[in-house]
């Protein structure tokens, strides 16, 4: 399965930890400008017009908050 999360600040990266710790995603893309990744199996972009297009996703996490938006 494949995941995209938009946004991975505090709350983005616990459930992050978590469903990365149990291997629950076979690919995980995150897209956050501030996000650093050492991961083998996660991605991590600075905007969605990086991601490839042909990349979907069985899960989508939304973890921003509604101010920045």
């Amino acid at each position: 399965m494949k995941c995209l999360i938009i946004g991975c600040g505090k709350m983005g990266s616990a459930i992050l930890e978590q469903w990365n710790s149990r291997k629950m995603f076979t690919e995980i893309v995150i897209i956050d400008p501030f996000f650093k990744t050492h991961d083998d199996n996660i991605q991590a972009f600075t905007n969605i017009e990086e991601v490839e297009q042909n990349f979907k996703p069985n899960v989508i996490l939304i973890a921003i908050k509604p101010q920045d938006s």
